[in-house]
């Protein structure tokens, strides 16, 4: 196995990747979401930014479907 395989299992490595999964799905999520239904309120972002890159990517798919609501 070459060593630089070695190195990005380290513990160090894979937190780093999986904050910057985790950033890159909310931005993408949040950047769907003000595209189709307008700016995201303060309290909306903050429960998004809570949740993990997998929750962040399945409400991505879910985002392309939504529909925006008559009574908004």
């Amino acid at each position: 196995m070459p060593i630089d395989a070695d190195i990005w299992e380290h513990e160090l490595f894979k937190a780093a990747r999986q904050e910057g999964r985790q950033e890159g799905a909310f931005t993408i999520l949040r950047r769907l979401i003000e595209e189709r239904f307008g700016a995201l309120p303060g309290w909306a972002a903050e429960k998004l930014a809570s949740l993990a890159a997998p929750e962040l990517e399945d409400l991505s798919v879910r985002a392309l479907d939504a529909q925006v609501s008559p009574s908004c």
